[in-house]
């Protein structure tokens, strides 16, 4: 019996952070006989980011929306093989910070949507990176952005992005199909992806393959 409060979560519990929820979530641990924990998870504090993990063997959610903005240490989506984590960041002024590596699939599956204005930004960003994972990052609409410093679709998994509907993807140092196959799309009128180093990989390896496409009005600079 106790109370736990943190800025950190490891484990498959669906998280919401929006309008009704607020920015901290509870969980109550009591499946035991004399068991009553109950966890508080605060993950809107800058001064204190711990990591934050969906989908260490399950299938849970994540939900940030309604102008919440999280801050977590590093990000876990799909973190062991077979899991399956889903984040969803939606909403003007609503954004997910992570100080910094985001692992979208770092063993299992995962998929992150960021739509409607919302931004996520991290150090670094690994689209698919064991052997057994496969990672999808979709970016859609006016104003909702994903930023970072260093970006790897596929190292040693499957991972794609789509930019959408005149959504922003902004990269440092990029690495498409690092020794797997991995893809980036920017399609439509205002979708852009903006690459702020010289450095630019695609396909780097021995059999690896790397796509980019850019169509339908999207654009891709270097700067």
């Amino acid at each position: 019996t106790g109370v736990i409060n943190t800025s950190t979560l490891l484990g498959d519990h669906d998280l919401n952070f929006d309008a009704v929820h607020g920015s901290t979530h509870q969980i109550v641990y009591n499946s035991e006989p004399g068991q009553h924990i109950t966890v508080n998870i605060d993950a809107s504090d800058p001064h204190n980011p711990g990591p934050l993990e969906v989908g260490y063997e399950g299938p849970p959610r994540l939900r940030i929306a309604d102008g919440h903005n999280i801050v977590s240490g590093d990000g876990y989506l799909g973190y062991a093989a077979d899991s399956h984590g889903e984040a969803f960041v939606s909403g003007p002024s609503t954004s997910w910070t992570v100080g910094e590596r985001l692992y979208v699939a770092r063993q299992g599956d995962a998929t992150l949507d960021v739509a409607a204005g919302a931004e996520v930004a991290a150090k670094r960003i690994d689209v698919g990176l064991l052997s057994s994972s496969v990672g999808m990052i979709t970016v859609e609409g006016g104003g909702s952005t994903v930023r970072t410093d260093r970006l790897v679709v596929a190292d040693r998994g499957h991972g794609k992005i789509e930019v959408t509907g005149g959504a922003k993807l902004q990269s440092g140092v990029t690495a498409v199909g690092n020794y797997t196959e991995g893809e980036v799309a920017v399609r439509g009128p205002g979708s852009m992806w903006e690459i702020h180093s010289d450095h630019f990989d695609v396909g780097l390896r021995n059999h690896s393959s790397g796509t980019v496409i850019i169509e339908d009005g999207g654009s891709l600079s270097s700067k």
